[in-house]
């Protein structure tokens, strides 16, 4: 008998212990915590910190006011209120925005795969609160399939954007804006919606659902322009799952 218990204490020992169920696996949605929701948003599969590269970073702002800004004309300022065309030793319109990116290199941002069902989850968590598991509506969105996949990009510095005129730093987004996937053509942004928040500035993305994605793609590669700063980040799949299933 003490062989036995000396057995099976070794074989405990021995055996790594499984990890624990995330809570959006185990808990059910009523459950969910404000901390929960924390995690999800700031650090999770589906939530990515990453470190936006200014046109200022190792370069100075003079340079970067003289330099062209992809897909607009810099011999205008239309939807700027600075009126006709800079000549001469007028202030570039999008001087502050050079400025800013030039003493602000290292920036930031969260990365959201908004559509999954673990961020819609957390949308209904907070407008429902206990009864997020049994009201009709909530039901009804959650299992409601989305018709974009739409990532948010949250705490883009305001004036990296504003610069450039709301209309104008929307269409810089979505013609830079793209989800690469290995040996597949490239998902472009279909459409973009910004939102003030606080000094920052939250950009949505929504991209067509054309093409699947799949667990056998492995990556998702999100790379996008936001005024003066790029953004790039990638998403395993593998980790994007819920009881067995990919939630994009």
């Amino acid at each position: 008998m003490k062989r036995l218990a000396l057995l099976a204490v070794l074989l405990a020992w021995l055996v790594p212990a499984l990890p624990a169920a995330e809570f959006w696996e185990s808990k059910a949605l009523k459950d969910w915590t404000d901390k929960d929701i924390q995690k999800l948003v700031t650090g999770s599969p589906w939530a990515k910190i990453a470190r936006g590269v200014t046109d200022g970073a190792g370069s100075t702002a003079e340079s970067q006011s003289s330099r062209p800004q992809p897909g607009l004309d810099r011999g205008t300022s239309e939807g700027l209120g600075a009126g006709p065309s800079m000549g001469g030793d007028q202030q570039s319109p999008f001087e502050s925005a050079a400025k800013a990116a030039a003493v602000m290199p290292d920036i930031t941002v969260a990365v959201r795969w908004l559509t999954s069902l673990p961020m819609r989850q957390a949308q209904i968590r907070a407008k429902y609160g206990k009864d997020a598991d049994t009201a009709q509506a909530a039901k009804q969105y959650v299992e409601t399939v989305p018709s974009f996949y739409t990532l948010g990009v949250a705490g883009v510095p305001g004036l990296f954007l504003s610069a450039y005129g709301g209309d104008r730093a929307k269409e810089m987004v979505q013609q830079t804006a793209i989800l690469s996937i290995k040996g597949k053509e490239a998902l472009h942004a279909a459409a973009v919606q910004l939102v003030p928040n606080g000094a920052n500035m939250d950009v949505l993305i929504a991209f067509p659902r054309m093409m699947p994605i799949t667990l056998a793609d492995q990556e998702v590669t999100f790379t996008t322009r936001l005024g003066s700063m790029s953004v790039r980040t990638t998403f395993r799949l593998k980790d994007m799952q819920v009881r067995g299933k990919l939630e994009l």
